[in-house]
């Protein structure tokens, strides 16, 4: 019992990182999710506005539960500069950044040939698609999925990395991220274990979340795209008499 106590003061900021990520994804989970704030909205609004709003309400809870709780815990628990857990600027990552623009666009596009993965996406289900709503739905991606980047490659994955050393670090990270796509089906959560890897190689070599997060912004928003155009039931209307 001693010799657990004393492994755990150890690891200190790994219990907390491991605990604090576990709390948030299950709070995320079970109370953060569109069809809750679709229910709670009611018919309140136009069934349009309430697909949209219910959505952007999700991604704006994720952002609050996986962005600021983590750094909330970073600068009052631990307590450390918010930089050492990917948030550094570097010039390492202009490379794979490049290299994102168009790998993944591609297998994007030959991806979102599957019924499947068009009966998931775009996540906001309305039939046209203007400039304001295309506008709304990217930043609210970009938004949620740098809080979502933070929390798993980078404070999560920095601190496992620092803790028990870069191999099991980033194998335990890309096992609970390919976990939490279990929901998703088996083509996701396998798509997730071999980005999830590449990513978290990618922030630990480079020391920053940028390259995965804007690798991550483009395959959301290019799968939403993509999806649009080859569904017939949706479609982009940027023209001012489609507006509705």
């Amino acid at each position: 019992m001693r010799d657990f106590y004393f492994a755990t003061c150890e690891h200190r900021d790994a219990v907390i990182a491991l605990l604090t990520l576990h709390v948030v994804f299950l709070v995320y989970h079970f109370a953060g999710q569109a069809k809750g704030y679709s229910r709670l909205i009611g018919g309140k609004l136009h069934v349009r506005r309430t697909a949209v709003l219910s959505v952007v309400l999700q991604r704006l809870t994720g952002f609050l539960l996986y962005g600021v709780v983590p750094a909330l815990v970073i600068v009052f628990v631990f307590p450390e500069k918010l930089s050492r857990f990917g948030l550094s600027q570097t010039r390492s990552s202009l490379p794979f950044l490049g290299a994102t623009l168009f790998i993944f666009p591609l297998l994007i596009y030959f991806g979102s040939r599957s019924p499947k993965t068009q009966k998931k996406y775009p996540v906001i289900q309305v039939e046209k698609w203007n400039g304001v709503l295309v506008i709304i739905n990217a930043a609210s991606w970009a938004l949620y999925l740098l809080a979502y980047e933070f929390s798993f490659r980078g404070f999560l994955l920095f601190t496992l990395a620092g803790s028990f050393g870069t191999v099991p670090g980033l194998l335990v990270v890309t096992l609970i991220y390919t976990y939490v796509h279990l929901p998703k089906g088996a083509g996701e959560t396998l798509a997730a274990f071999f980005f999830g890897a590449l990513v978290g190689w990618i922030a630990l070599r480079t020391g920053a979340i940028w390259a995965p997060y804007f690798a991550h912004a483009v395959i959301a928003v290019s799968n939403d795209t993509f999806c649009i155009l080859r569904r017939e039931d949706r479609t982009f209307c940027f023209s001012r008499r489609n507006r509705s």
